[in-house]
């Protein structure tokens, strides 16, 4: 009986604690500030209907740097079953990543630069994949999500 009582105060607690990470932008779960799937949903709303209806290409900088899997799998199963097509994927090489976001032969003059809270990555690196878009692309608009920023581009 003493031990149901106290496994169930322990549950109880954890439950508490976990549901007071929910709103807040740091947490023991989070290693970047501002790292919330609330967030990133808004990032992919507002990549889709910023592209009014029009296919798209996004980039991003990452932690960890130049594995694209989180926004691929928000793209696959957020924004396609809520926008019914994927974007395209402009970045480096995801050979052995997760994440399915398709290629293309033919650029799309609309793309899209997802800077992550860069919480671990070294500026050298943030500055080298910004100056890579910049030789596609130039910067249209900007919009900072949360911690994160996102640049509306278009082809050069």
């Amino acid at each position: 009986m003493l031990l149901c009582l106290i496994i169930f105060v322990i549950v109880c607690f954890q439950i508490s604690i976990n549901l007071s990470w929910i709103n807040k932008s740091l947490n023991p779960l989070t290693v970047q500030l501002g790292m919330t799937y609330a967030n990133e949903q808004k990032i992919v709303d507002y990549t889709y209907k910023a592209s009014e209806n029009k296919q798209f290409t996004i980039n991003t900088i990452t932690n960890p740097l130049y594995i694209n899997t989180t926004w691929a799998y928000l793209y696959e199963f957020y924004g396609q079953s809520k926008y019914k097509y994927l974007p395209f994927w402009g970045g480096r090489d995801q050979n052995g990543n997760l994440g399915n976001l398709p290629l293309t032969n033919k650029p799309t003059n609309i793309r899209y630069l997802i800077i992550e809270p860069t919480t671990g990555i070294p500026d050298f690196f943030v500055k080298e994949a910004i100056s890579a878009e910049n030789t596609k692309s130039k910067i249209i608009s900007e919009q900072k999500v949360g911690n994160f920023v996102v640049q509306k581009r278009e082809l050069k």
